[in-house]
């Protein structure tokens, strides 16, 4: 018998709606690293029918991040098909990493801006969820890090980090 340790536990709930676990990761002491939330998809996929419904009913409280969401699905998928087939097979799992100023794989200040924005909003998180269920994802996990500077005198940033994976 394999029990989960109590904290666990106790920070994971189920969504009965897409049937996805959801797990906050906790931050540590250092400001550098912030709290990642994560999210693991127990079916691997709903209807399209189900997705626009439960999308629609998300964007009524919250279209932006719906908006975001998406935007971020369609660049985790674009990104998992134009990258080497060893590294997505080992790995199962595909990043997007940015800074405001040198937004990478984000391709656009305003969307960090706009996810750094909403990253930690419930109704992101629904629609993450949502998507990933949708994609065929098994989960995701996200973190966005605000005064982040590599060495003394640099201007401070906000980075984010968004990831997407699949299979077992």
């Amino acid at each position: 018998d394999r029990r989960q340790p109590a904290a666990t536990a106790l920070r994971q709930r189920a969504d009965p709606i897409t049937r996805a676990a959801v797990t906050p990761r906790l931050a540590s002491s250092t400001a550098a690293r912030p709290a990642a939330v994560s999210i693991a998809s127990r079916s691997s996929a709903i209807s399209e029918a189900e997705l626009e419904s439960l999308l629609g009913r998300i964007a009524l409280s919250n279209a932006e991040a719906v908006d975001v969401a998406s935007q971020l699905m369609d660049l985790a998928a674009a990104k998992r098909s134009r990258g080497h087939l060893r590294d997505t097979v080992d790995t199962k799992a595909v990043a997007l990493v940015g800074n405001v100023g040198s937004p990478g794989d984000f391709q656009t200040d305003t969307l960090v801006e706009a996810f750094a924005s909403l990253w930690q909003e419930q109704p992101f998180e629904e629609a993450v969820r949502c998507l990933c269920a949708g994609e065929g994802f098994s989960g995701a996990r996200w973190s966005v890090a605000s005064g982040v500077t590599d060495y003394p005198g640099q201007p401070a940033a906000t980075q984010a980090w968004f990831e997407v994976s699949w299979g077992s």
